[in-house]
């Protein structure tokens, strides 16, 4: 489904401490336009500005998402480098273990699971007043 944005700009659509030669939307608008934006696959966005700003915006959104998807690659990045990281971690207690002699501990109720439905079946019995099988 594709999300239709509707979007009427006539001032401080700009970030104001931007450079004049890369112009970028105020952070406002971006977060405005992402939380619109979000879990959607396809994006419709459709802008009325004034005419003479026209090449202007452009450029600030233009610069905008370039930047925002640089920050996005990078963030990815550090979290695959995070991930491989645990995953070297794991792998090296993993190996730790075995050398140590350190077998698979299995969970408590498994080992006691025959236990505990004998106890469920007296149970049953009792509350019904006759055994039951």
């Amino acid at each position: 489904m594709t999300k239709k944005i509707d979007l009427t700009i006539t001032h401080d659509y700009l970030n104001p401490f931007a450079s004049p030669d890369n112009p970028k939307l105020s952070p406002e608008l971006v977060d405005y336009l992402s939380d619109s934006a979000w879990y959607h696959p396809e994006l419709c966005l459709q802008i009325r500005c004034p005419e003479d700003e026209r090449e202007r915006l452009q450029q600030a959104i233009s610069n905008t998402f370039a930047e925002k998807s640089e920050q996005l690659r990078v963030d990815i990045r550090s979290q695959r480098l995070v991930a491989l990281t645990l995953l070297g971690l794991a792998l090296a207690l993993a190996l730790a273990g075995t050398a140590l002699g350190i077998r698979r501990h299995h969970p408590r109720g498994s080992r006691y699971r025959h236990r505990m439905d004998a106890g469920l079946a007296k149970r049953r019995d009792i509350v019904s007043g006759y055994p039951q099988r």
